[in-house]
């Protein structure tokens, strides 16, 4: 269901790389970065609050990765 975000915040991701060398695109790049962590946000916390145990498939694990670069950028 949404398996969707994750292409997505890869996608909202690498143009939120490619504006950091831009000064000008400031605001371009916050609202970049906005909704990227809401679709990342929006893959992984269904997880948490289903009724079984958390499975961390591969859109959860690309969506965890892509979090860690915007640590790391």
């Amino acid at each position: 269901m949404y398996e969707w975000t994750a292409p997505l915040a890869l996608v909202l991701y690498l143009l939120l790389f490619v504006l950091t060398v831009r000064a000008s695109a400031v605001l371009l790049q916050r609202l970049l970065l906005f909704v990227a962590l809401v679709s990342h946000g929006a893959t992984v916390l269904p997880g948490w609050f289903a009724g079984q145990d958390f499975q961390f498939g591969f859109a959860n694990s690309v969506s965890w990765t892509l979090w860690l670069m915007v640590l790391l950028v």
